[in-house]
């Protein structure tokens, strides 16, 4: 990437109040995420929800990582805005954040059918009752109401961007590697503000390279 480009974006680190409250979130819902685990290892060993190599560890740590999306973007006060997971695959970051704020409305969508009727029996047997699954391509979704976008290494960030773009969304927040950076092109800034969170501070080698992307239109 250009250097001129990276001076465009704004790069600020996850702080030690953010990584304490997300730590407080996971332990307040801890036995149910315990069952989410369990139930995701189960439909795993059927319907290829992530890789077969995934172990309950590796899950914990996705978990966690979807929770910092609840702190980053405001979601748990904000009841303004409907919340979307674009490409939720196994219910990645949905899931979660649903967990740890049971006041607000989280929609998941994805287009591969048996993903989206596992979600469904991982909601049922969680007694969810603030997630909707939506099978479809996240470009044919219908946005009536502002909402805001939430994904999770789903999609490069032009993909996303083509497929939303739509008044409604009122802000996209996408969890990415630091391939972000040969993902962010000149024609982007010229109509939409990065602002990236890198973890430089957290000692679990999982965060490493890892960044909160918030994507507003300019």
């Amino acid at each position: 990437m250009k250097k001129n480009i990276i001076d465009q974006l704004v790069i600020t680190d996850v702080s030690r109040e953010t990584s304490e409250f997300v730590q407080s979130l996971f332990e307040q819902n801890h036995k149910s995420y315990i069952r989410l685990v369990e139930t995701w290892l189960t439909w795993n060993s059927r319907v290829n929800l992530f890789s077969k190599r995934t172990k309950g560890e590796d899950l914990f740590n996705h978990i966690i990582h979807s929770l910092y999306l609840v702190d980053s973007t405001g979601v748990i006060n904000d009841k303004t805005l409907k919340i979307i997971d674009a490409g939720t695959g196994g219910g990645l970051p949905g899931l979660p954040m649903a967990i740890a704020c049971p006041d607000r409305i989280f929609y998941l969508v994805d287009k591969v059918l048996k993903k989206t009727l596992a979600i469904k029996d991982i909601i049922r047997s969680l007694s969810l009752s603030n997630v909707n699954v939506i099978n479809q391509n996240i470009a044919d979704l219908q946005l009536n109401t502002p909402c805001r976008v939430v994904s999770k290494h789903a999609f490069p960030v032009r993909d996303l961007l083509i497929s939303l773009d739509d008044e409604h969304v009122h802000e996209i927040s996408m969890l990415k590697g630091d391939d972000i950076f040969l993902e962010i092109n000149e024609d982007m800034l010229n109509n939409y503000k990065f602002s990236l969170q890198r973890f430089n501070f957290h000692e679990n080698p999982f965060f490493q390279n890892k960044y909160i992307v918030h994507i507003h239109r300019q």
